[in-house]
Order: C-alpha cells, then sequence, then structure tokens
C-alpha cells in the first residue's frame, strides 16, 4: 500500500515536471502575511480609537457615567457607523491573515478573534494616546466633507432630556433647586436630593454653564443624579447672542457705508 503510493508519487513528479521551492519564497510569503496581517490589525485599531472619538468628547469625566448611561441609546448613537463597518472587516481580514500563518490553522476562530480584538484596542488606546486619531479625524473632516457631517456634536447630546441628558445655564436657585437655560433658551426646573453626585468643579450658581445627568420628571421638571461642569469653549449661542450678533453687524455696515458717503 506504502510503496503503491510512493509510487505514484514519484510518477506524477515525474510526468508534470513538479520541482521544489526555493526555501526563500516561503519565508517571503510568510513575511507578507504576517505584513498583511499587521496593517489590517493596525487599521481595525484605528478605525476603533477615530469611533470612540465622539464618546469621549461628552465630558472628560465620561468613565463616571456608569455602565446604565454609557450603554444607553444616546451614547451608541454617536458612533459613526462607517468606522464600525471598517472595524468589523478589519477585525475579519486580521483573522483570516492570523489563519494563514504557518500555525495559525491550529487555533479556534473565536479565540483568535478575541486575541486580535484585545490587541486592537490596546492599540486603540496607543493611537489616542498619541492623538493619531484626532488628528486623523481632522484630515477626514477637511479632506472629505461629506464626513464631517456623518458625526454629531456634544451640544446635540446634552439636549436630550429623555435620555436623561441636560445641560444649559442657571439662572437662580440653589443647590437644592434651581432654574436653568438649555441652549434652546428652554427653562428648566433642576430637583436633586441627598444622593445627587455633584463634582467639586461644578458651581451651581446663577450664570454658571452645568451639565446634568438625570431623569425627566415632567415637561419642565428634570431630576438630577450628577451634576458636571460644562467647560464646552464652543457652544452654540443662543437666539439672543444671534441676534445682538446680528444687529452688531448691521450696524457696522451701516456705519462703513455713512463714512462711504
Amino acid at each position: 500500500m506504502t510503496e503503491d503510493i510512493s509510487k505514484k508519487t514519484l510518477e506524477r513528479i515525474r510526468t508534470e515536471d513538479i520541482r521544489p521551492e526555493a526555501g526563500w519564497k516561503f519565508t517571503v510569503r510568510r513575511a507578507l502575511t504576517w505584513i498583511g496581517f499587521a496593517v489590517t490589525a493596525a487599521l481595525g485599531a484605528l478605525s476603533l480609537s477615530i469611533a470612540v472619538l465622539p464618546i469621549l468628547a461628552i465630558d472628560p469625566h465620561i468613565l463616571s457615567f456608569g455602565p446604565r448611561r454609557l450603554l444607553s441609546p444616546a451614547v451608541i448613537r454617536l458612533v459613526p457607523l462607517l468606522w464600525i463597518v471598517f472595524l468589523a472587516a478589519f477585525v475579519a481580514m486580521a483573522v483570516a491573515e492570523f489563519r494563514n500563518t504557518k500555525h495559525g490553522y491550529r487555533h479556534r476562530v473565536t479565540v483568535v478573534a478575541l486575541g486580535i480584538l484585545l490587541f486592537i484596542v490596546a492599540g486603540a488606546g496607543a493611537l489616542h494616546a498619541l492623538h493619531v486619531n484626532e488628528r486623523s479625524d481632522e484630515a477626514f473632516r477637511r479632506g472629505i466633507p461629506p464626513y464631517a457631517g456623518m458625526r454629531r456634536g456634544s451640544d446635540e447630546f446634552w439636549t436630550q432630556e429623555k435620555e436623561g441628558f441636560l445641560a444649559g445655564t442657571v439662572l437662580s436657585g440653589d443647590l437644592g433647586e434651581f432654574e436653568l437655560q438649555d441652549p434652546g433658551n428652554r427653562t428648566w426646573t433642576v430637583v436633586t436630593d441627598d444622593t445627587t453626585v455633584v463634582f467639586p468643579e461644578a458651581k451651581v450658581e446663577s450664570g454658571e454653564r452645568v451639565k446634568i445627568i438625570g431623569n425627566l420628571v415632567d415637561r419642565n421638571t428634570f431630576e438630577a443624579e450628577e451634576i458636571l461642569p460644562d467647560t464646552r469653549p464652543n457652544l452654540r449661542p443662543n437666539h439672543d447672542e444671534k441676534d445682538a450678533e446680528r444687529t452688531g453687524k448691521r450696524l457696522r455696515v451701516d456705519s462703513e457705508r455713512i463714512r462711504e458717503r
């Protein structure tokens, strides 16, 4: 039986003129496979690091929100679907590349995928620490105009009172109960209790801006669970500020016309 197989093999080698390949070709193939794996994993890490940027932009204290808030629809909707698709594609490609390595076939696909995801998460953390994701995101915004419209800003996020997120300027009152005006000039009564967490930087004083995590009680009342400082530098002006800005522009134009006459 063994002799027959050997004879058939030798006969096939002679008839098909099969020749051994040089060792360097196998080395190059292995190297290209590992390079392909590294590139796809790196692109996956970049996709993940850019995908979480809108979530990280919500607030510097994002990790204090707790699982219930972090996994809420309001937060999940911030992640651009495009980067989720890219991440899934790069993970699948990285798994395929790893399976093509010398010993990759020995491992289960689920184990390989989990290991690659952990690698990608670690890589995404490194890219974020080096601000690579922020620079890449800014480059996409400048080079691809439609890309800028795919992301929701933090201004919109903090006007989702039904989801438990509210922000605005304190009008009057104190920590027990105070009046708040949101960016749309809507006035809210915000109530607190002994369990409400107030961050040290947050000031519940007239004219101060704050962010609030809590629950909608009724049409104009909001119960605060956490009160955070609102340090966003580029908030959208409210209607009064916009009107004042337009009035100022008209006055400047009129004065310039008078000088020309």
